[in-house]
């Protein structure tokens, strides 16, 4: 009965477009010389905490972005293979979100426990960095010619570096020890370390597999960076407000880490009114005296103003980018846009 169940968990996280090993997968990888391991002998420490995370619900926006990049690219619906392609984005992206959690010491990740609460920090911790590996490992099945192989496996070993450089600036900093002047440029800086550099990745991550020119490739780093800048700008903004994750609600406040509301408030108003910021601040849980900041300086509408601005001028550009090839690429730039809103809805 136990080989049952491991066999229909693994084939539910499968059917949500998030592949795990299979028995005969999990031989073929580990290629054991003296020892034996069976699926089931990994399920509690590994593809059980997997199973459960991938398997809740998730808007999927990496998948998307992939397959508009590969859209972008070619023009034509994507391939049979992209299915993988999906699963390793999503892969990668799932363990950011379990290593991130512990880092941030939050307790709810869609809408249930974190893994770490749920199987402890040492089970969560390990099988969310195996996602990374597995992920990589999922490229072969792609059948890709050497040379765009390797392209995509630079692609991944870049971008970990890089979004592991803005997740160090996101723990590593108390953002109320920043003079005022510099806290603006440090929390755009790791919003795109951090946020869009991975949807950057996404859409690059689509357009090599579609073929795409270094050229396209460029213009979709920058408009990837840009758009998840901008929406990094909303979540955060939603954070305030619990409609994001209301568990998560304050939590870039209370743990004095960079985000776009630390960098609107001191980057648009006086030195005076930023230490009232701060001094609400560190009254959290106590929300009174900073929900009345945020009522008296016409917070919420000033910042939603702002990440508006900057997400049409990374639209306006990228599509300018885009030449005379911009008019038959038309159905796919507004699915991009329309991709965008729906994003800002769901974060309030």
């Amino acid at each position: 009965m136990g080989n049952k169940m491991n066999r229909s968990s693994l084939k539910d996280a499968r059917q949500n477009n998030c592949r795990l090993p299979d028995v005969s997968e999990l031989d073929e990888i580990l290629a054991l010389r003296f020892g034996r391991l069976t699926v089931g002998d990994l399920q509690s420490s590994l593809f059980g905490p997997l199973t459960d995370l991938i398997t809740r619900p998730s808007k999927k926006i990496r998948s998307r972005l992939v397959e508009l990049g590969y859209l972008l690219a070619t023009g034509q619906k994507p391939s049979l293979r992209l299915r993988t392609a999906l699963d390793i984005v999503e892969l990668t992206h799932a363990g950011s979100l379990v290593v991130d959690d512990i880092q941030d010491n939050s307790l709810y990740r869609r809408g249930q426990p974190c893994l770490h609460v749920k199987y402890g920090t040492p089970v969560a911790l390990n099988a969310g960095n195996w996602l990374y590996f597995w992920s990589l490992w999922l490229t072969r099945e792609l059948s890709l010619p050497q040379s765009t192989e390797f392209m995509l496996l630079r692609l991944f070993h870049q971008n970990f570096m890089i979004a592991h450089c803005g997740q160090a600036i996101d723990i590593g900093v108390d953002i109320t020890k920043v003079p005022k002047h510099k806290v603006r440029d440090l929390c755009v800086t790791s919003l795109e370390l951090k946020t869009g550099v991975l949807f950057s990745h996404s859409l690059v991550f689509g357009a090599i597999l579609g073929g795409a020119d270094s050229s396209l490739q460029r213009s979709l780093d920058e408009f990837g960076r840009g758009l998840g800048i901008g929406l990094q700008m909303f979540n955060d903004l939603g954070n305030l407000r619990g409609l994001a994750e209301a568990n998560k609600r304050f939590e870039d406040l209370i743990n004095r880490r960079p985000s776009w509301v630390w960098a609107h408030a001191a980057g648009e108003y006086s030195t005076t009114c930023y230490q009232n910021f701060c001094r609400a601040v560190e009254l959290l849980p106590d929300e009174k005296e900073l929900v009345s900041w945020f009522l008296e300086n016409n917070f919420f509408d000033d910042a939603h103003k702002t990440a508006h601005e900057h997400l049409e001028r990374v639209y306006n550009k990228f599509e300018f980018s885009l030449g005379t090839k911009r008019s038959e690429k038309e159905p796919i730039l507004r699915e991009l846009r329309e991709l965008g809103d729906r994003i800002i809805g769901a974060y309030g």
